[in-house]
């Protein structure tokens, strides 16, 4: 049995807003790529909601930063809030924390 994931996407005024809920794995990547890499090429600000990730693995991170290596080459930011101990210890042992500026769940608008 695979594990929970799933995707919601809200399309706020000034940025496009992705909830990420379950585990972020390779079924997880192969799922999410084909609706990402549409959202990632329009070049607009997008933020990962990551409230409800349980768990990352390298497949899930090579998901964010390839969103993330398409949205600024169209001209767009990227930044994450609501990351959990977990997922944030996979980012700050591979370094790629960094790579995704952390907000406050209230500091964004459409949050």
């Amino acid at each position: 049995m695979q594990p929970f994931f799933e995707i919601r996407i809200v399309d706020a005024p000034t940025r496009i807003v992705i909830t990420l809920v379950g585990e972020l794995d390779f079924p997880a990547r192969v799922q999410a790529t084909p609706s990402l890499a549409l959202l990632a090429i329009a070049g607009r600000d997008l933020t990962f909601d990551m409230t409800f990730v349980t768990f990352m693995d390298a497949a899930g991170l090579r998901l964010l930063q390839s969103v993330r290596r398409q949205v600024l080459a169209g001209g767009g930011t990227v930044e994450a809030r609501g990351i959990q101990p977990p997922v944030r210890r996979v980012l700050e042992l591979t370094g790629t924390d960094v790579q995704f500026p952390l907000r406050t769940l209230h500091a964004l608008p459409g949050a």
